[in-house]
């Protein structure tokens, strides 16, 4: 039935629609949502905070229909080596700059 219109919720373009669950996963960033959220709230984001900007995003016209699945919080150690910027060829030693500092510092949260 893909490449026809389907009735109900769907993902893409009306000419090939896929149908999925009326259930919705959210995947955040976590060094974004922290830099994010930290940079309106003015102070570190906690969980509550966390899953408070999960209600308002679940909030959207656009997910009504939707229950939440799960919430997939992705996070990874800051990046510890050089690399050569892609466009003016500069090096960047990425164990030097602030959030490196910052996240491997033993007062971090």
């Amino acid at each position: 039935m893909q490449g026809q219109p389907l009735s109900g919720p769907s993902v893409g373009s009306p000419r090939l629609a896929v149908p999925v669950s009326d259930r919705v996963g959210i995947l955040l960033d976590g060094e974004f949502v922290k830099k994010a959220l930290g940079a309106r709230l003015k102070r570190f984001p906690g969980h509550a905070d966390v899953m408070a900007e999960v209600a308002r995003v679940l909030a959207s016209p656009c997910l009504a229909a939707y229950s939440l699945y799960r919430v997939f919080y992705y996070t990874a150690e800051p990046l510890c080596r050089t690399a050569v910027h892609p466009l003016d060829a500069t090096v960047i030693d990425f164990a030097k700059t602030s959030v490196f500092l910052w996240r491997t510092s033993p007062t971090s949260p």
